[in-house]
């Protein structure tokens, strides 16, 4: 390629946006020197590095978007530790298609058996497959609902928030709820319905929810939209939390369509 030729390509590159393709072009262009490959080959080899840094590039913006707090992954998880859980289960779940659905997902069960793991595990492999994901800590979420209502603002929030394919509120059920903070979170699950995924993680069983709320009919609403396409995930076992300074100190021991209403409380 002439001197000339050259400039132009980089000048047109950069106009373009094309600043992957821009900076590997001249690797490209050894790489189809030496292998001799035909013009096609090459255009499919230059396509390709720009289609894996716009792949990248994505995956960063919707990470920074997603607000998760820490990474997690379900290749991490135990489940040799954690038996409750079926893992063919929640790595079928790891191919994301139920997001296509719609579908709902609720990890229950006692602090440190890995509810948060998991849905932060199956929320980063949305991320990876280009879903867009809002991760909340429950009391964070009607925080900001909170200071969204009294601005005016509250719809244009619960818009935006719908516009990402999963929503995860983490913790829910810890604290209760006062009839505001109940009818704002039926306007997320109502509005969501069929619409967007929820993943919530709870230390207590749906059917102690009413104790949280002030008006039982907000607390049927709520339930009778999530659970409707909905699989539902009870955990029980010992703390992941205990399990490591346990192994520390011992030693002896030197060595993470239809409607759809699932349960999985057995042990495996």
């Amino acid at each position: 390629m002439s001197s000339r030729a050259y400039e132009d390509v980089i000048k047109m590159l950069t106009s373009m946006k094309l600043s992957t393709m821009r900076d590997d072009l001249d690797d490209c262009l050894r790489s189809a020197s030496a292998n001799e490959l035909s013009h096609l080959e090459f255009l499919r080899n230059i396509l390709t590095v720009e289609q894996k840094g716009r792949d990248e590039s994505g995956l960063r913006r919707r990470l920074h978007s997603a607000h998760i707090p820490v990474a997690r992954s379900i290749e991490e998880f135990d489940f040799s530790f954690q038996t409750s859980v079926k893992k063919a289960r929640v790595v079928n779940l790891a191919e994301c298609r139920w997001l296509g659905g719609a579908v709902n997902l609720l990890f229950e069960g006692p602090p440190g058996v890995g509810k948060t793991h998991l849905a932060i595990g199956l929320a980063m492999k949305a991320l990876e497959k280009g879903y867009r994901v809002r991760f909340f800590c429950a009391q964070d979420l009607m925080q900001d609902m909170y200071v969204q209502a009294a601005a005016g603002q509250l719809n244009r929030f619960v818009m935006r928030l719908l516009k990402n394919d999963l929503l995860v509120i983490d913790e829910f059920a810890y604290l209760p709820l006062d009839a505001h903070a109940g009818n704002c979170l039926y306007q997320i699950v109502s509005q969501a319905y069929e619409r967007v995924s929820i993943v919530i993680t709870s230390n207590k069983a749906v059917d102690a929810w009413g104790d949280m709320f002030q008006d039982q009919s907000i607390t049927c609403s709520i339930l009778d939209r999530f659970l409707h396409h909905c699989e539902v995930f009870k955990m029980k076992g010992d703390s992941y939390r205990l399990k490591g300074p346990k192994t520390r100190l011992d030693p002896s021991d030197v060595q993470p369509d239809q409607a759809t209403h699932r349960t999985d409380g057995e042990a495996t």
